[in-house]
């Protein structure tokens, strides 16, 4: 192929290549789609190195006037091909659209909304946290240890916090060994290894309804079926739990026997029988999520599903999140024998490894005794803060308004009146100051709720009360509004709860 080359022009020798095979495409000595020479025998013709007509071939797929083909070489093209945007909807994996992922985003946004009155936020508040205290560990540990900690830890954890996690199981009536206890970034990253070990896309994963928003995201995006249990006082019915299981064959069970987010019930002690028994006969492993076990003020603690488990179905997980500081972001996942390495695994290419001198502050501060100090302290809070916000709703709510009154935790679940959509009175409730989460983030299909799910954790008594009044007067005229457009009534549907 003959090409005109001046050899003496400021113009680069690969973009006159460029511009002689356009002049010819364009002229029509060359047609549309003709092959190009292999780079090394044009390079040849003309008497310039391979590498100038391999950008000369480069710079003329960059503009669209050529393709090329791995083992069939470059193509020209008459016209350059028209720029076309990335449409990312179509991009994305079909997990990551899931509509658990937006809700998730929904519930952060709310809880995070500086306002004066928030019932959103289900964390432990600035005037709880044990800032003082765990600055000493921090500072303890880095003078006692220095860049040793600053480094990557094993995946599976800080060998002495992991030793510490094992004892207080055992403290607890749950005898573990410090090998099966992996740190976690979290329980949210619990609860996402155990779907990465478990879970293909189109397995079912059984879950309670309503149930915790992060949790059925976290499936959905691995390609899971999430399927609804409903839930009453005393937790998961098992009786639908088993029809369900036999209908649907899952690959997991999730659950939150303690304090369960977002009703704040707790799984009876019959249920979690009942609950062993049917993962039992029908092998299903369970995931027992207890991030705010920790935190009861009132009655009896119920053993674990852990500790009850005969045959290793059990994956058990907490977090220091709910109990202690939210920002540590450790967590941990107690896992059977069996899977131990896989999660480990799983937990290497995900993130490496958690904090290293996060974990040895924390296990310095547990080892310090400070940490059932504080715990004292927050649950006599709590209780304080849960009373305050039931007698307001008992004041201030409209007639027929039911709601929980958990033993513990952060949160309680509100059912206002038939006919009245949560969401609806959010923008008006935030308005005024007053934040929450609707009812229908926690449904794994859309649909209009009369629930709320309210936090009394982060908010001093008196501001509980003052909140739930205003509250309570945008629940009266949200009624109001139901009332006169309902047709007349047949009857009352029972709450959920």
């Amino acid at each position: 192929m003959h090409l005109d080359i001046d050899r003496q022009r400021d113009t680069p020798i690969f973009l006159q290549i460029v511009e002689a095979l356009e002049r010819k495409l364009a002229g029509g000595e060359i047609r549309d789609g003709s092959r190009l020479p292999a780079s090394r025998d044009l390079a040849r013709d003309l008497g310039v190195n391979r590498n100038t007509v391999v950008s000369a071939y480069a710079e003329l797929v960059a503009r669209g006037r050529a393709t090329a083909h791995t083992g069939r070489g470059t193509f020209l093209r008459a016209a350059a091909v028209a720029d076309t945007p990335l449409r990312w909807h179509e991009a994305l994996a079909r997990g990551a659209d899931a509509r658990g992922i937006g809700d998730t985003l929904d519930l952060h946004s709310v809880a995070v909304q500086d306002v004066p009155f928030a019932f959103a936020s289900n964390f432990p508040p600035e005037d709880l946290l044990p800032a003082a205290d765990f600055g000493a560990a921090l500072n303890e540990v880095i003078l006692a240890r220095g860049a040793r900690l600053l480094t990557y830890g094993t995946a599976a954890g800080y060998p002495p916090l992991r030793q510490w996690i094992a004892d207080e199981m055992g403290r607890r009536g749950d005898p573990v060994g410090a090998e099966s206890v992996i740190v976690t970034t979290g329980s949210q990253q619990g609860i996402d290894l155990a779907a990465r070990a478990i879970l293909s896309p189109g397995d079912v994963v059984l879950m309670e309804e309503p149930g915790f928003t992060l949790a059925f995201g976290a499936f959905q995006a691995h390609g899971a079926r999430v399927e609804g249990i409903p839930v009453d006082h005393d937790g998961i019915r098992a009786d639908l739990l088993e029809q369900a299981v036999v209908r649907s064959r899952p690959k997991l069970l999730y659950l939150v026997p303690n304090f369960q987010n977002p009703t704040g019930v707790c799984l009876s002690a019959t249920r979690r029988q009942e609950v062993l028994e049917i993962a039992e006969r029908h092998a299903v492993p369970i995931v027992e999520d207890d991030s705010s076990g920790a935190l009861r003020f009132a009655g009896t603690a119920l053993p674990s599903l852990h500790s009850r488990d005969r045959r290793g179905q059990v994956l058990y997980l907490s977090t220091f999140s709910k109990k202690l500081l939210p920002a540590l972001r450790v967590g941990w996942i107690c896992v059977p024998e069996a899977i131990r390495d896989r999660l480990v695994g799983l937990k290497q290419v995900t993130d490496c490894t958690t904090s290293l001198l996060l974990q040895a502050a924390l296990d310095a501060y547990c080892r310090s005794g400070k940490l059932e100090g504080h715990l004292r302290r927050v649950r006599a809070a709590y209780r304080e803060r849960r009373d305050a916000m039931v007698e307001a709703l008992a004041s201030h709510l409209p007639a027929g308004s039911t709601w929980t009154v958990p033993d513990g935790g952060l949160l309680l679940w509100v059912t206002l009146p038939e006919g009245v959509d949560a969401k609806e009175i959010l923008q008006e409730a935030l308005a005024q100051g007053v934040s929450f989460n609707p009812g229908a983030l926690f449904f794994i299909e859309p649909t209009r709720s009369p629930h709320m799910r309210l936090t009394f954790g982060g908010n001093a008594p008196g501001t509980i009360r003052e909140g739930i009044r205003i509250l309570g007067e945008i629940a009266d005229r949200a009624c109001a509004r139901t009332l006169r457009s309902r047709p007349a009534a047949r009857g009352e549907a029972a709450p959920l709860l």
